[in-house]
C-alpha cells in the first residue's frame, strides 16, 4: 500500500510542475489510437507503464494464450496505472473465437514438399510425419482437394485422402512445422459456432473485470455480435474483426450491430488471398467511419521489428496509409508481445502518427 502511495504523490508531483503523464511525458494530442497486445516481454508494471507513457491508449490481451488467474493480473495492473494516469488508457480483450490449431510438435521439425503429412485425433507429439488435429468439424466436412494452411499460410497442404479419423495431405509448401499454430480452411465451410465453451467462459469472468472493449474473432454477421452483446455486460463495447470473406460481404450490417471493427490482415490474407487485402481495408475503412465506428488496422504493421531496432520503409507506408485512409486505431502484436524493440515501435509508430495527423492529406471526418 505505501508503494501505491508514493507512486501516487509522485504523479500529483508531475502534474503540479506542468507534466501531463506519467514520468514527466508530455503527450502530444493525436487522433489516431496505438494499440499494443501484452505478452511475455511486456506483462509487469514497468513496461506496461513505459509503453502507456509513450503513446498506448489501448492495451490488448490475446485470450487464446492467457490463463483466467494472469488475465486478472494484467487486468488489474492495468486498471491501476490507468488510476494514476492523466490520459487515455483502454483494455481490449480478444475472445479465442472458434480458432482451429495443430498440437504439440517435436522441436525443430521441418516438413518438405512432395512428402505426405497426417493429420490426425492421436494427441501425441507430431514430427514430419504426422501431427494431431483435434476438431471434429474438420473431420466431418474436409474434402479431398481442399486446402489447409498452417501457420498464416507458411505451411499449405492438399487434402488426398480422408477418413473419420484421418486426413491425408501433400505438403504442397513446406518449411518448419511449430506447435500450437492456427489451421486455415479456405475451401472449407465449417458452420463454426461463434462463441465457443471457451468464450463463455472467459465472457463470464471478463464481465467482473473494469474493462472497455471486447473483440470477437472470425464473425461473419451481424447475428455473431449480437449473440455476444446477449451475454455480455452492456456497458462493454463490441469490436468486430474482419477475417473471414463472409464478415467483408456482411460488412455493412456488421458495422451496424458493433461499436468498431479491427481489419486482421492476418487471417483475412489467409482465407481470402493477401492481393486482396489492400482494397478490402480500404472499403472497411470507409464503412466504418461513415458509420462513426472505431476501425483498428492490425497484423504485420512493424512486423520487422520483432528482431530488428527500426522497420522497413514499407512498414511506415502501412502505417501512414492506414491512418491517411481514416483509421482510427493501429494495432501491434508480436511487435510488443514478444519482440526485441517493443517500446522502441510505439516510439517510431507515434512520429508516424504525428507527421501523417500533421499533415494536409490527414483524413478527417469530423472536419468534413
Amino acid at each position: 500500500m505505501k508503494v501505491l502511495n508514493i507512486l501516487n504523490i509522485l504523479n500529483i508531483i508531475e502534474i503540479c510542475f506542468g507534466f501531463t503523464g506519467l514520468n514527466g511525458y508530455v503527450k502530444p494530442k493525436i487522433k489516431t489510437k496505438q494499440i499494443a497486445t501484452i505478452g511475455p516481454v511486456c506483462s509487469d508494471y514497468k513496461s506496461l507503464s513505459n509503453l502507456h507513457t509513450n503513446g498506448v491508449n489501448i492495451f490488448r490481451i490475446n485470450l487464446s494464450h492467457e490463463s483466467q488467474i494472469s488475465l486478472v493480473e494484467k487486468v488489474d495492473i492495468l486498471n491501476y496505472i490507468r488510476s494514476i494516469s492523466t490520459y487515455e488508457l483502454e483494455i481490449l480483450l480478444d475472445l479465442q473465437g472458434p480458432k482451429h490449431r495443430i498440437g504439440q510438435v517435436k522441436e525443430n521439425t521441418i516438413i518438405k514438399q512432395g512428402n505426405n503429412l497426417l493429420l490426425d485425433k492421436c494427441s501425441i507429439e507430431g514430427d514430419d510425419n504426422r501431427v494431431y488435429l483435434g476438431h471434429e468439424n474438420i473431420y466431418k466436412n474436409i474434402n479431398v482437394g481442399d486446402k489447409i494452411l498452417i501457420d498464416d499460410g507458411l505451411v499449405e497442404l492438399n487434402v488426398t485422402e480422408n477418413g473419420k479419423e484421418f486426413i491425408l495431405t501433400e505438403i504442397i509448401k513446406g518449411g518448419k512445422l511449430k506447435s500450437n499454430k492456427g489451421v486455415n480452411l479456405p475451401n472449407c465451410k465449417l458452420n463454426n459456432i461463434c462463441l465457443t465453451n471457451k468464450d463463455l467462459n472467459d465472457i463470464r469472468l471478463l464481465n467482473t473485470l473494469n474493462i472497455d472493449y471486447v473483440a470477437l474473432s472470425f464473425v461473419e454477421s451481424k447475428n455473431d455480435i449480437i449473440n455476444l452483446k446477449n451475454v455480455l455486460n452492456e456497458n462493454i463495447k463490441v469490436i468486430g474483426k474482419i477475417e473471414r470473406l463472409l464478415a467483408v460481404e456482411n460488412i455493412d450490417e456488421i458495422c451496424d450491430e458493433c461499436d468498431g471493427i479491427m481489419i486482421a490482415r492476418g487471417d483475412l490474407g489467409v482465407e481470402i488471398g493477401i492481393e486482396k487485402v489492400p482494397l478490402i481495408q480500404k472499403k472497411c475503412i470507409k464503412i466504418g467511419r461513415e458509420k462513426n465506428k472505431e476501425v483498428i488496422v492490425a497484423t504485420q504493421m512493424m512486423e520487422s521489428m520483432i528482431t530488428n531496432p527500426i522497420p522497413t520503409r514499407a512498414e511506415v507506408s502501412d502505417i501512414a496509409n492506414a491512418i491517411l485512409d481514416g483509421a482510427t486505431g493501429v494495432m501491434l502484436s508480436g511487435e510488443t508481445s514478444i519482440g526485441k524493440y517493443g517500446l522502441e515501435c510505439i516510439k517510431i509508430q507515434r512520429k508516424v502518427i504525428e507527421e501523417i495527423e500533421n499533415s494536409d492529406n490527414y483524413f478527417n471526418l469530423e472536419k468534413e
